[in-house]
């Protein structure tokens, strides 16, 4: 997702002193989890909608985010709650922002069938992020493999090493019958 985050939208998410609620791990790694009630009755649709998220338009926005480590979300207690847990890189001020401004409709999608959720939807910055709060849960152990990489880190270091791994493999590769280290050889003597 791009930077492209308001001022309004960072006034809101600002206002909320966010610092300190979610775990952290470093600058690479955050931590989320909520837990919302699902409204009697919605939560087979909510069951349904998160099932048919792989390989869809959400999907794609999510691996374009480049910020997400980690995203589980899934309902329990016979459909009747939502469990919505991530890590992510960077702060949970610009996460939330980020999804706000991108994929207000998927957030509406998502959160829509919960109890509380607001009338206008993921629109209204300031009421969206309130109810968020509402399915706060704290963490008491948030571990991270990598706290401080961020998800573009961890892209580009397992490119570098797709790379190099090309690249030996390449140096490896007989020519005509012999191994490089073999024409090597034969040269120097």
């Amino acid at each position: 997702m791009s930077n492209a985050i308001t001022k309004e939208t960072r006034d809101v998410i600002n206002s909320l002193n966010l610092t300190g609620l979610f775990k952290t791990r470093g600058p690479g790694a955050t931590e989320i989890t909520l837990i919302h009630d699902i409204v009697p009755g919605k939560g087979e649709a909510v069951r349904k909608f998160l099932e048919g998220v792989p390989n869809s338009a959400l999907e794609d926005t999510l691996w374009a985010s480049q910020e997400i480590h980690f995203l589980r979300v899934f309902t329990i207690e016979n459909d009747s709650k939502l469990v919505f847990i991530t890590n992510f890189s960077g702060t949970a001020s610009d996460y939330l922002a980020d999804f706000l401004v991108h994929m207000p409709d998927h957030l509406d999608m998502l959160w829509g069938n919960c109890v509380g959720y607001p009338e206008k939807g993921a629109r209204d910055f300031r009421a969206f992020m309130e109810f968020i709060l509402t399915g706060y849960v704290p963490v008491q152990f948030f571990f991270a493999a990598y706290p401080e990489a961020s998800v573009k880190q961890v892209w580009r270091a397992l490119d570098w090493a797709e790379k190099t791994m090309d690249f030996q493999r390449t140096l490896a590769r007989p020519t005509q019958g012999r191994t490089r280290t073999e024409e090597s050889e034969q040269k120097a003597a």
